[in-house]
């Protein structure tokens, strides 16, 4: 027992050992403490650590003249192959001139960028600018202290330095330069000087750990994607001074919960705020006058909003998806309202319009699921396709009397929808303009009414009876599809076109009277799914055969009547053989070997099998 012990002991001791000679072997190489040179001349620190110690070297402090080939120099100690960490140019002074383009007390374009292995930077103390990409790439760099003089930061000068956490802008400097910071992941304060007066497109894009930003008073723009993706920004105070908002400009800004827009801005940019899920209070200054696409699209939290009355036009996708918005009024001054504006807003309970509103997009207010009761302005002359679609709490309706149009899918799927009032000037419903809309018992429709999409009221299953106006000629195919309620049906004079399945699966069809002399173009399975024991039909006077002979055959009963007077129905006493056809609908003189159809003089109809 005493034996093994030993053995374990012994065996430890090896793997310590033997770590420790690896752990050595690994570090032989770096010169770890630091070293001092002192450059008398601009170019020569090359000659001054040679290629044996160029990436050895860990902890650097330079002094003396450096120009462009110096820089290239510790560009090449702390890139791929290099390890130097530790970089103090406290003391050096800049001088143009070397392999590398470089001024007299300036950090050149891309001098330090993509140097992985720096961490620890000190800047020389007279250093007036910091070029363009002058520190991007720097993953690791941590900390960095930018000299007072400095009046000027290139683009993309710190863009993707990650550990980067803090850092102090001097006064001097009068503009946040596009993507500076972007990409800083790890950036949690930054103070930005009173001069700076714009801040450039993408800025500080993607800086996900930034909590709060202070404007100064002296800013006047936020470039676009300024701070897009910046997900832990809750803290937002912007400035009176402000009078441009860009593209982008706060979108993914998901922490945000409070947002005043300052009284200076006149327009909110496309985008502006997308995404910004925390938000839940928005105050909107009486000087915007036009709120742009996707402007606060997906604002899922947003409970309140009210929109200013110098606002004049909402755009696209504007407010899609605020599903936590109860109540919404549009002032007078809007006159267009643009697609899926509004889509989507699930909780919103209270939708007023002021009069003004002359136009309400495609599926401006598609999904808003909440919505009861719905009165529309005079001013509005159509209304989009799916403009209200999917709006399934909705029970009361009424169309305004200016409204000539009912675009495809306008108010499709709103189950609830009990009262419809379309007024006379309407001449067109559009495709699936009804679809779904199953509670609706009766149907009023406009005199003025000319054509019928395709599946416009299909399976409203509600209604039960359905009285066409004579200006009807167009009735589009699956217009009225699975209206199982439907119990009679009227077909006017003038219908010339009664499309495929147009009525299919209205099984409660118990009386269709239809007044056209001449038979309407007929497309495909028109009646399938009738009741066809059940439902008469009732067609003008001497056009029985004709009737008979089309879509309408479908029915065993058909009936010619005094079109002129629905009292007066022609029926048949005698039940005599009153004509005969093929299956192929053409008329015979007399019986044929194969299978005939029969019309008797009392309307009913047999199949026979001459032999």
């Amino acid at each position: 027992m005493e034996e093994v012990t030993l053995k374990r002991h012994f065996l430890a001791l090896l793997f310590f050992l033997f770590c420790g000679i690896v752990s050595n072997a690994t570090d032989e190489g770096l010169i770890t403490k630091q070293i001092v040179v002192q450059l008398d001349d601009a170019g020569t620190l090359s000659n001054k650590i040679g290629t044996s110690k160029k990436y050895k070297i860990t902890n650097l402090k330079l002094v003396g003249k450096m120009n462009g080939t110096d820089f290239l120099f510790v560009q090449d100690m702390a890139k791929t192959n290099g390890a130097l960490a530790q970089l103090d140019l406290s003391d050096v002074v800049i001088v143009s001139g070397g392999e590398y383009s470089v001024k007299d007390n300036e950090l050149g374009d891309n001098v330090f960028e993509n140097c992985g292995s720096l961490v620890h930077l000190s800047l020389p103390s007279n250093l007036v600018s910091i070029g363009n990409s002058s520190f991007s790439g720097c993953i690791n760099l941590k900390s960095l202290v930018i000299p007072a003089r400095v009046n000027s930061i290139g683009s993309y000068a710190f863009r993707n330095c990650r550990e980067l956490t803090s850092l102090t802008i001097p006064s001097s400097v009068t503009s946040i330069k596009k993507y500076t910071f972007s990409g800083c992941s790890n950036l949690i304060s930054l103070e930005i000087p009173s001069g700076v007066s714009s801040i450039g497109e993408h800025a500080f894009s993607d800086c996900n750990r930034l909590a709060s930003f202070v404007f100064p008073s002296s800013v006047v723009s936020i470039g676009d994607y300024a701070f897009s993706d910046c997900s832990s920004l809750n803290n937002l105070t912007m400035p009176s001074s402000i009078i441009t908002i860009g593209y982008w400009a706060f979108s993914g800004c998901s922490g945000l919960n409070n947002l005043i827009i300052p009284s200076g801005v006149t327009s909110i940019n496309d985008y502006a705020f997308f995404g910004c899920s925390g938000l839940t209070s928005l105050t909107i200054p009486s000087s915007v006058t036009s709120i742009g696409p996707s402007a606060f699209n997906g604002c899922s939290g947003l409970t309140s909003l009210s929109i200013p009355s110098s606002v004049t036009s909402i755009g696209s996708m504007a407010f899609n998806g605020c599903s936590s918005l109860t109540s919404l009024t549009i002032p007078a001054t809007v006159t267009s309202i643009g697609y899926y504006a509004f889509r989507n807003c699930s909780g919103l309970i209270s939708l007023t319009f002021s009069p003004g509103v002359t136009s309400v997009g495609e599926s401006a207010f598609c999904g808003c699921s909440s919505l009861v009761n719905l009165i529309l302005p005079t001013s509005i002359s159509s209304i989009s396709s799916g403009a209200f679609e999917d709006c399934s709490s909705l029970v009361n309706l009424i169309v305004p009397s200016g409204v000539t149009s009912i675009d495809s899918y306008a108010f499709k799927g709103c189950r609830n929808l009990t009262n419809l009032i379309i007024p006379s000037g309407v001449i067109s419903i559009g495709a699936n303009a009804f679809e779904g809309c199953r509670n609706i018992g009766s149907l009023s429709l406009s005199s003025s009414l000319t054509s019928i999409g395709s599946n416009a009221f299909s399976r409203c299953s509600g209604l039960t009876s359905l009285s066409l106006p004579s200006g009807i000629a167009e009735i589009g195919s699956g217009a009225f599809s699975g209206c199982s309620g439907l119990t009679s049906l009227t077909l006017p004079s003038g219908i010339s076109r009664i499309d495929g399945d147009a009525f299919s699966g209205c099984s409660g069809l118990s009386s269709i009277y239809v007044y056209a002399e001449k038979l309407p173009k007929m497309g495909r399975n028109v009646f399938t799914d009738c009741d066809a024991k059940k439902c008469t039909v009732y067609v003008p006077r001497g056009t029985y055969d004709e009737y008979w002979l089309s879509e309408f055959g479908y029915f065993e009963n058909i009936v010619e009547f005094d079109a002129t007077s629905i009292d007066n129905i022609t029926t048949f006493s005698d039940t005599k053989e009153f004509s005969r056809y093929s299956v192929n609908g053409q008329r015979l003189s007399g019986p044929a070997k194969g299978l005939n159809i029969v019309k008797y003089s009392d309307g009913s109809v047999k199949k026979v099998a001459v032999q």
